[in-house]
This record gives structure tokens, sequence and C-alpha cells, in this order.
């Protein structure tokens, strides 16, 4: 699974945000990766 959604910061205008979460053995989801373009 991948989430982006759009966003704003206050240094930059436009970036897109992605993050990747996992279903872990638990049965839980974890995030596995977080990255803002």
């Amino acid at each position: 699974v991948v989430i982006q959604y759009m966003t704003e910061f206050e240094n930059k205008a436009n970036a897109v945000e992605t993050i990747t979460p996992m279903l872990d053995k638990d049965n839980r989801w974890r995030i596995t990766g977080y990255y803002i373009n």
C-alpha cells in the first residue's frame, strides 16, 4: 500500500507526502516509509 497526498509547508509551497504502511505479523499497521518530495 502506498498513500500519497499533496501538501504545503512553510518553506515548500508544493509537496507530495508519500507514506508506505505495512501489515505486520501481529496484524497491526506499521509505517515503513515516509517521504516528502
